[in-house]
């Protein structure tokens, strides 16, 4: 079980209704700050939002349950006591786990760790060519696993594994606790 503390992240309290606007604002900045850092390895970029399939408020049993039916690796940063874990798909197959207070609604704004997982053929070179770009930093991991993030934005880390044909991106509402899951390898597929 991992367990870490988050200080500063916004909470509203209550029960409100699903906002597909949030979610849809939601998957089309991570997809677009995914582009931007790590890029597609394609020429082209579609400025058109990724349209979410749907948002579920799960338990940590429940997000092992839907991992085990959506037929490709979903990343997280493990258990957090008190917590819902949000769960979306978008229509491009981009997975986001987004970590909420439990009396949070689905849908909530707010800065909330989310872990990202994107289908991206050979993402670990598309990591490497992002690594060299000019406001970018490299950090290898262990087991081969690399990394990189942007001074500009060090609250947000990408990650590929050797031979991985997924790309993970950590979304955190704090640079110190984005490194820390990164560093630490506590962002593994859930099993």
């Amino acid at each position: 079980m991992n367990e870490y503390t988050v200080n500063s992240i916004r909470s509203s309290k209550g029960v409100g209704r699903f906002r597909i606007g949030a979610l849809v604002a939601l998957a089309f900045a991570a997809g677009l700050a995914a582009w931007l850092v790590v890029g597609r390895g394609g020429s082209s970029f579609d400025l058109s939002p990724v349209k979410p399939i749907a948002a579920t408020a799960l338990s940590a049993g429940g997000l092992k349950t839907m991992a085990d039916q959506v037929g490709q690796p979903v990343y997280w940063a493990g258990t957090k006591a008190g917590s819902t874990y949000e769960f979306s798909r978008a229509s491009n197959d981009d997975i986001f786990v987004r970590y909420l207070p439990s009396s949070t609604a689905v849908g909530t704004k707010g800065r909330f760790l989310i872990i990202g997982t994107y289908r991206l053929r050979d993402a670990y070179a598309a990591i490497q060519r992002a690594s060299r770009g000019k406001n970018s930093v490299a950090v290898k991991l262990p087991h081969g696993r690399l990394a990189v993030y942007s001074p500009l934005r060090p609250n947000a880390y990408y990650f590929a594994d050797k031979g991985s044909h997924y790309q993970v991106g950590v979304f955190a509402p704090t640079a110190a606790l984005a490194r820390n899951l990164v560093l630490q390898g506590l962002v593994t597929p859930v099993r």
